[in-house]
């Protein structure tokens, strides 16, 4: 319960408990609760195994609260700044996804005109697909597919695997 009380505080303002202060606090709830253990339980723990519990009680402490929040904006300044095709012409973004622990990939498709406009998209899902480049070729070759089904024959072709892109330019 102490712990607890202590963890939840420090949620609430993690800035006012700084990582010396939460070490101290940690280390006096684990042997307060040592002690408790061996008086109820009879349980009595070596106290490397508590200086072992203290340490991962800190990582985690400091891993979930005091570290940096992550950007989960995928914007990021290498990203390149969209650039609109000749007009007349329409871009064709391709990207895909692999998820390894299904071994299934995405496919992920969007037409745009020179003024940004959304024409079409699509997505689509692959089973048995784990290798990145044969993701990325399937995905180009869905796209080239659904351009011409959607009755676009004036493209440019973007993706991001540079690979599958340079293979498709020498041939």
């Amino acid at each position: 319960m102490a712990m607890q009380m202590a963890v939840e505080s420090m949620e609430i303002a993690p800035v006012q408990f700084p990582v010396p202060i939460t070490t101290i606090i940690v280390t006096l709830w684990h042997i307060w609760d040592t002690r408790n253990k061996d008086r109820e339980e009879g349980v009595l723990m070596h106290p490397k195994s508590i200086a072992t519990k203290v340490n991962a009680y800190i990582d985690m402490i400091i891993v979930h609260l005091y570290k940096p929040k992550a950007n989960h904006s995928r914007e990021s300044s290498s990203v390149a700044k969209w650039i609109s095709p000749p007009e007349g012409k329409v871009l064709v973004n391709v990207d895909a996804s692999i998820f390894t622990s299904s071994k299934q990939m995405g496919a992920g498709i969007v037409i745009r005109d020179h003024m940004g406009l959304c024409l079409a998209a699509c997505g689509e899902r692959y089973d048995n697909v784990t290798m990145p480049e044969m993701a990325e070729a399937l995905a180009i070759r869905r796209a080239i597919v659904f351009t011409q089904e959607e009755g676009f024959s004036d493209i440019i072709l973007t993706s991001d695997c540079l690979s599958a892109m340079q293979r498709i330019n020498s041939s």
